[in-house]
């Protein structure tokens, strides 16, 4: 799967390209506009294995290191009891060329928002629906987007959080032979997405990083890097 990355505020900031196989997904990032683009490394990738369901390991393709994030405490990936989400239909709209039914969706009691724009024109949309990513392979979202008539998959996210709001298009949806060492984190060494980070972060730190000014970036920067002086060895 392909995407395209984007913002109100900053207008395109990249592309996503989604590989899945046997329960595993690997997203890889390049990120060419916005504060993204001089804050991230080139060949950065997210790998979620099936073996290891509460644990994303991003990855720098260019130094072969890696940071493990645990994701039991964020709310960005968890997929609650379907009588959690609160799901309202909009209407019928075309987007990105699919006929696609436009909802919004909130977890009760949750600030945030997303728009979701979802169909059913892709072939074998159920299989894509259930690849693990920020915004899909939810089995409970799924089960409450049918339940009011909104069954398919997302060709279009809206997200929105603390008055920010970040894009997600798909530009292509198709099923091919891929690489099995994709989802493998053979060659690679815990260390962090750069250089001398620590190879545990933190999820919380890094919520707002797209909202932050080079200034806020570097000194979080400096911050996981004091991690790595009392961090056991």
């Amino acid at each position: 799967m392909e995407f395209k990355l984007s913002s109100e505020s900053e207008g395109l900031l990249g592309n996503m390209k989604v590989s899945a196989q046997d329960g595993n997904s690997r997203s890889e990032m390049n990120f060419t506009g916005g504060k993204l683009a001089s804050f991230m490394p080139n060949g950065l990738a997210a790998l979620h294995l099936g073996s290891e369901p509460n644990k994303i390991f991003m990855l720098n393709s260019t130094t072969k290191t890696y940071s493990e994030i645990v994701t039991d405490n964020s709310a960005d990936w968890a997929d609650y009891e379907q009588s959690e989400y609160e799901i309202t239909v909009i209407g019928k709209e075309k987007v990105n060329g699919y006929n696609a039914t436009h909802v919004k969706v909130k977890v009760k009691g949750g600030k945030n928002l997303q728009d979701m724009w979802t169909s059913t024109d892709i072939a074998g949309y159920a299989d894509f629906a259930r690849v693990k990513t920020q915004y899909t392979g939810k089995d409970n979202l799924n089960s409450a987007l049918a339940a009011k008539g909104a069954a398919g998959f997302p060709v279009r996210v809206v997200a929105s959080q603390d008055g920010q709001s970040f894009q997600i298009d798909l530009v292509k949806a198709e099923k091919k032979a891929v690489d099995k060492n994709l989802f493998s984190l053979s060659g690679y060494e815990k260390g962090g997405m750069y250089p001398s980070l620590p190879g545990s972060i933190d999820v919380s730190k890094l919520k707002d990083l797209q909202n932050m000014s080079p200034d806020e970036q570097r000194k979080l920067i400096e911050d996981l890097m004091k991690q790595i002086q009392t961090e056991p060895k």
